[in-house]
């Protein structure tokens, strides 16, 4: 049923292009890397800015003077989305004043009553990832099995997705009853509920992902790292004919990613036709979900992390990809205005950005450590179909992707040096984008704690030269005053 065409197979890059395929993945993975965290800045920038600016004890008079834009006076549409737009600031702020009353009045019993709910309900968490991550390695194992007994019924076609449906079906599971969990432990707002759901949804789908790239990574080596015998075995059927044991890895993380967006669009879809149907049938107006922001924000990270996995052995992906997301983001907006309705509860939080792009970047730190494994892995190509030492990537047999580009950086001697330091001590140069990222985040801050003070003193200023103002005449008044009463007093004497 799928099969991708061979010019865009990771084998059918020749031995020349070598330091060109090795240079791309650093670069792509340096490059990404400050983009993300300038972006990462920015947002911080934001959040410095609300922080400062805003007068967390002039609430509701800020509400109400800045509450409405005259640009949307004459458009119907926005000024009905700014005017519930305003209805939700406005019920936040007061859940957020009530909340904070109950937590105040919250006696040590119920404190500690509230601990062990949420460390129950993590342990469990933890136990249905281990479930997870168990199902993933069983897909693995009986992948052969299953697709031989698929192979004799009518779902003989879609046989060879079994393990990519199988790590989506488990993706949809594990977050949905994570997120359930999460609810459970009763956290207060609702930007720590959405922090929680973040992380472990997050570790839940990011750690599946690995352990899916580490069992094809395993099977591309050509070597066991788990157990006697590999997890995954070199498809050998005959009806796939793949050259290369990296190519069969391009095959499977492609599939996975296709499945992911097919998936997306079909089962949301499918969602909102049902709930729709139902309503229907039972003549209830609000069939709409509310919008689940920490699902949707771990999928788009889980999703592009899949796309920048599939780039290292399925180097078009990077052309296809970028129609898949504009794609993908078309129905998402669509989907959301059409299939999702408004939170219940929201929050005023400016922080949420910022916590989103810390995973961001953890993200790409983890693909550059992908990458980084990829120069130093030593591929076996060997092949039944033929003799994949000729035609099978840039990388000879048995060699390190990095051992080419050594050969080149080692003809210069300042880059050699350089080169050492950082293949030498990877702790150091992970030290070193830490460092940097902190000071780019200290600067940001301190750049606007600056502008901010700059502005408060220009304020200042002018508050007291209109007090000046006041008192000069305040004391011309006085001496008019002074002046009129001694010319009564006067009056009286003559």
């Amino acid at each position: 049923m799928f099969s991708m065409p061979c010019l865009l197979y990771y084998s059918r890059f020749d031995r020349l292009s070598d330091n060109y395929y090795s240079i791309t993945l650093i670069l792509f993975a340096v490059v990404s890397l400050m983009i993300s965290v300038h972006e990462w800045v920015q947002f911080d920038v934001i959040r410095k800015k609300r922080d400062l600016y805003e007068d967390k004890k002039k609430k509701y008079s800020r509400m109400v003077l800045n509450m409405w834009d005259w640009r949307n006076a004459k458009d119907n549409f926005e000024g009905k989305q700014q005017i519930g737009q305003i209805r939700v600031n406005l019920k936040v702020t007061l859940d957020e004043e009530r909340i904070m009353q109950v937590i105040n009045k919250r006696t040590n019993l119920e404190k500690s009553k509230l601990f062990i709910r949420r460390t129950t309900t993590q342990i469990i968490n933890a136990f249905i990832l281990l479930i997870g991550w168990g199902g993933i390695i069983t897909l693995s194992l009986y992948d052969k099995i299953i697709q031989a007994k698929l192979k004799t019924t009518s779902l003989s076609q879609v046989s060879s997705f079994v393990p990519s449906i199988g790590l989506s079906v488990i993706n949809q599971l594990v977050p949905m009853v994570s997120k359930k969990i999460t609810e459970y432990e009763a956290w207060d707002f609702q930007d720590q509920l959405v922090k929680q759901q973040v992380w472990r949804i997050y570790l839940a789908k990011i750690m599946n992902l690995a352990i899916f790239v580490l069992i094809n990574s395993e099977m591309a080596a050509g070597t066991t790292w788990f157990w006697d015998f590999p997890l995954l075995e070199f498809n050998t059927d005959a009806t796939t004919k793949f050259d290369c044991r990296e190519d069969f890895f391009a095959s499977n993380i492609f599939k996975q990613v296709l499945t992911e967006f097919i998936l997306k669009i079909v089962v949301t879809t499918a969602v909102a036709f049902v709930k729709k149907t139902l309503a229907v049938v039972r003549r209830k107006p609000q069939w709409k979900a509310e919008y689940e922001l920490s699902q949707e924000i771990v999928w788009l990270l889980y999703f592009q992390a899949m796309i920048w996995v599939a780039q290292l052995f399925f180097p078009f992906c990077a052309i296809i990809a970028p129609v898949m997301l504009f794609f993908l983001f078309k129905y998402c907006a669509l989907a959301l205005r059409k299939f999702s309705d408004r939170p219940q509860k929201s929050s005023n939080s400016s922080s949420t950005g910022f916590y989103i792009m810390i995973f961001l970047n953890m993200t790409l730190v983890l693909i550059a450590g992908l990458i980084v494994a990829f120069m130093s892995l030593e591929m076996n190509h060997s092949s039944w179909v033929s003799d994949s030492k000729n035609l099978c990537g840039p990388f000879g047999d048995g060699t390190q992707a990095k051992t080419s580009l050594q050969q080149m950086i080692f003809k210069y001697t300042g880059i050699q040096y350089l080169y050492l330091v950082l293949s030498n001590y990877p702790m150091l140069w992970a030290l070193g984008l830490v460092l940097l990222t902190a000071m780019l985040l200290r600067r940001s801050r301190a750049g606007k704690l600056k502008e901010y003070i700059e502005r408060k003193d220009v304020e200042y200023e002018t508050r007291i030269d209109e007090l000046q103002k006041s008192i000069v005449k305040l004391e011309k008044k006085i001496e008019r005053q002074k002046e009129q009463q001694q010319q009564q007093e006067q009056q009286l004497i003559m």
